[in-house]
Formats: C-alpha cells, sequence, structure tokens
C-alpha cells in the first residue's frame, strides 16, 4: 500500500484538562485498543500470523463513525 510520507503532516499536543482528556480517552483510544481488525502477532520464530478477530466485530473508524452518525431521535 503507498503512503503519503513525504506530504504528510501530524501533530499533537497535551490535553490538560483533566475531564477532555478522560473523554479522548473513552470515546477514541479505546477504540483503537480494542481495534484487532488488521492485526497480526509475531511468532517465536519471527514470522508473523495474521491475530484473530472477532468477525462481527467494527474496527476501530466504524466504532466511531457509527458512535457520531447522525441519528433522527437525537
Amino acid at each position: 500500500m503507498n503512503r503519503n510520507m513525504l506530504r504528510r503532516v501530524e501533530l499533537a499536543w497535551p490535553v490538560k484538562d483533566r475531564k477532555l482528556r478522560q473523554r479522548i480517552i473513552d470515546e477514541c483510544l479505546v477504540s483503537y485498543l480494542h481495534d484487532d481488525r488488521d492485526a497480526w502477532t509475531l511468532e517465536a520464530d519471527g514470522h508473523y500470523e495474521r491475530a484473530p478477530h472477532v468477525i462481527d466485530g467494527l474496527g476501530a473508524q466504524k466504532a466511531l463513525m457509527a458512535r457520531y452518525a447522525p441519528t433522527r431521535n437525537r
């Protein structure tokens, strides 16, 4: 897969507000920590094998989209 490594811009900054930091962890980071859709496991002999994952589970991207999708009842 071709990656945009030459024109890429990434930035980070500290989140000092405790409530906001916890919200970011709960709403975003947890989804990524539990995402195993494209995970691989490094075996003792140095080769990689695809890690097992829940077939019906959502990846982090889909979980976040589902969480923030507009609904009619809001």
